[in-house]
């Protein structure tokens, strides 16, 4: 936490500013490549959504195939990016507007 909150202050000092955080999708071949290895294996996942691929890995039975899935999972996710607002300018976000 103390990390986080150390390299908030250099990265947004500005008090006009945000830091944000976004999540970019999942490399899509990846996903469906662990889609079809599990269904080789006899386990349904169903990708259409993070929430939905979520409850799939948890309905697997068997914890060691489940952990090893879980595993394989993280492999097409993407690191988390970071930015501050006004970095893009208010005209970049149409309902941005100063009061």
């Amino acid at each position: 936490m103390f990390a986080r909150k150390g390299s908030l202050y250099p990265l947004c000092s500005n008090p006009d500013k945000a830091l944000l955080r976004r999540h970019p999708f999942p490399d899509e071949k990846g996903i469906k490549n662990l889609v079809s290895k599990a269904k080789l294996a006899g386990i349904a996942l169903d990708s259409s959504s993070s929430k939905a691929l979520q409850t799939s890995l948890m309905s697997v039975q068997d914890p060691d195939q489940r952990s090893v899935l879980m595993m394989l999972a993280a492999i097409p996710m993407r690191p988390a990016t970071y930015f501050c607002t006004n970095d893009f300018g208010t005209t970049h976000f149409p309902y941005a507007q100063r009061h």
